[in-house]
């Protein structure tokens, strides 16, 4: 027998629906010619059983479909916050760069190949798992995943001050 990871039987109604939500829009903007559909991030944020809301744990929904609808709010959100710290230390770069007479540099390229490498590695992701419905769950986890690494990433490398001064903007929450 092979130790390959057995996939969830879902009723087939969960998959059809699942399987539509995986075709339709990318998840925060445009994607990269071939990069693997994956669902918009919805902004309703109503609670019921196919959508849970964002403070319910992802990991409790009970269908495909809710999975991929709650890790869309929560990469939604993970990229709103991304633009937030970003623009912010662009702002700090455009701030170091007047006091020392310098032009400033942009942030614009890292993210950009940051992006592109977010696409690729989970791409790839959404290729090992075939054609099995925990494709798309497993996709956004790695999207997810990348973009909390992220931002963790911008706020300690350009946010933080090493002198001990209080960065310019809170560590972001990684828990959630």
């Amino acid at each position: 027998m092979s130790a390959r990871l057995q996939r969830p039987r879902l009723p087939w109604g969960a998959l059809a629906a699942g399987s539509l939500l995986l075709i339709t829009a990318g998840s925060a903007g445009a994607q990269p010619p071939g990069s693997p559909p994956i669902p918009a991030a919805s902004t309703d944020q109503t609670t019921s059983p196919a959508a849970p809301s964002r403070g319910k744990d992802c990991a409790t929904a009970e269908s495909t479909l809710a999975m991929v609808t709650c890790q869309g709010r929560e990469l939604s959100r993970l990229n709103a916050e991304l633009r937030r710290y970003l623009a912010a230390a662009q702002q700090r770069e455009r701030q170091l760069a007047r006091e020392d007479g310098r032009p400033p540099q942009s942030l614009q390229g890292g993210q950009a190949d940051w992006e592109a490498y977010r696409s690729a590695a989970c791409t790839e992701v959404y290729q090992h798992w075939g054609n099995g419905s925990i494709r798309g769950p497993m996709t956004m986890a790695c999207q997810i995943d990348l973009t909390r690494e992220r931002l963790q990433r911008v706020w300690s490398d350009f946010l933080t001050v090493p002198d001990g001064s209080p960065p310019l903007l809170p560590e972001p929450n990684q828990s959630n």
